[in-house]
Formats: structure tokens, sequence, C-alpha cells
């Protein structure tokens, strides 16, 4: 996984793009420490302090590490498919205004967060309700053109993470089983966000 942070410097290569991320990740290490909270201190929680809101388990990927890309292992177990409706999402976000916020969310799940055709005006809602000190995306970024980097970006989201399976077009179309995007596809994409923002 890489982070992807909303502000920042802009990268050249890929060398760059890890570094830039190993050095980002070791701040925000610095900075959570600064605000962990002792569980054993807070227990039992009044709230939980993370949510992770999985929009869609749904993914354009199907990767052989991952039980959302094995359709006959999901039939076998009987896994419905879908996007989450406006509607559910809304009124997961005013029940986490109705207990006076938490710490941080995460739009990421079983399956690819960018597919759920509502997903924009899902981060609106989210966003303009502030009922979240931090927000994350995690996505494969295939998805990720221009036109989302800057809604995205302009949604106010604090860290987008790009998961990643292959280091070279071959192996990258091998593990996520699709032949739509290949690792250049999905590294133009990081560095279109990047420029963007």
């Amino acid at each position: 996984m890489l982070n992807v942070y909303t502000k920042g410097d802009s990268i050249e290569n890929l060398g760059d793009f890890v570094m830039s991320d190993i050095v980002k990740n070791f701040y925000h290490l610095k900075q959570f420490e600064k605000e962990k909270v002792v569980l054993s201190d807070h227990i039992p929680l009044q709230k939980p302090l993370r949510l992770s809101i999985d929009v869609s388990n749904i993914c354009n990927f199907r990767c052989k590490m991952c039980p959302t890309g094995n359709v006959k292992l999901l039939k076998e177990v009987g896994r419905p498919t879908g996007m989450m409706k406006f509607d559910l999402f809304k009124k997961i976000i005013n029940d986490v205004e109705e207990i006076g916020g938490i710490k941080s969310v995460g739009f990421y799940g079983e399956g690819e967060p960018l597919t759920n055709p509502h997903y924009n005006d899902m981060l609106d809602y989210a966003i303009k309700k502030n009922v979240f000190k931090d927000t994350m995306i995690t996505t494969n970024a295939s998805l990720l053109d221009k036109e989302r980097a800057e809604y995205i970006i302009n949604s106010g989201i604090k860290v987008l993470r790009v998961s990643l399976y292959g280091l070279d077009n071959r192996t990258y179309q091998i593990t996520t089983r699709q032949n739509h995007f290949g690792f250049d596809d999905i590294i133009n994409n990081i560095k279109g966000f990047y420029e963007i923002r």
C-alpha cells in the first residue's frame, strides 16, 4: 500500500514516489504517536474510534489473493454483490453525527469504492457533516482519472491509499486477472493525482 497525501510535493519517478511515501508515513506515524489513545484507559469505549465504510463490494479487478475476485467462492458462500445506496450511507453518517463524531473513517472494503456511481455525493455528504477528524480512501487507482482526482482533492479527503499488485505490466495483469489496466496505467494515474494536487 502506498499512501498518497492530498497536499505535498510532486514526484518525478517511482523511486521518488516510494521514498516520498516512506518519509510521509514516518511523519504520519510520529503524528499518530502524539495523538495515540491508550485503550485500556478508556475501556469500555463510549463510541468507536474508527469506521470503515464499504460503499461497493464490486471490483473491476479479480485479484488472485482477494475473495472478491473469486466468483466461484462468492457463489459458494452466497455473498451478494452490490453497491451501497446513498440513503444508507447518509444514515450511517447521520448516526455518527448523533454520537458526536469519531476519530477517523476509511472508505474501502471488499470492493473498489470508485465503482459506486454515488461516490462523489457520498464524499460530499461525509465531509460536509464534519464528523471525522481523519478521512481516507483506499483504491486500486484504475478509475482515478483527472476528473476523479480533482474531485477527491477538492473534497477534503486527507489520505488516498493506493493498492499496488505488481511492479510491471505483465505481473500486474496476471495478479489482477484483467487486461484493461496495467502497472503503467496505475502509476500514470497516481502521478496525475500528484500533479493536480
